[in-house]
């Protein structure tokens, strides 16, 4: 199945070690009401966003790695567009908070 390519980063949940292709799709996967804070965090502007449902932990995230990007993309069975170029960030988040 071929997939649209996604113009939006694929996010790393830190916390629960889960990969999305979207902020709206983690959003929606941990019921946050404001999914464009996951960003801030990515971006080192907040510490988390949102809390794990079961242990109520921070949930502490950042932008997915390349290989990370491409295991979720085989995963699904979605094909990538490698020639899709995005912006991505500074790396991983650090936190002292989670």
């Amino acid at each position: 199945k071929v997939q649209k390519p996604f113009l939006s980063k694929p996010i790393y949940c830190i916390t629960t070690n889960k990969i999305f292709l979207s902020h709206k799709e983690d959003g929606e996967y941990y019921n946050i009401s404001s999914p464009s804070h996951i960003s801030d965090v990515c971006n080192n502007k907040r510490s988390y966003c949102g809390k794990e449902p079961y242990t109520n932990k921070p949930l502490v995230w950042r932008y997915a790695t390349e290989e990370e990007e491409t295991q979720l993309y085989l995963e699904r069975g979605l094909e990538r567009d490698l020639n899709v170029k995005r912006k991505r960030g500074k790396g991983a988040c650090v936190s002292s908070n989670s």
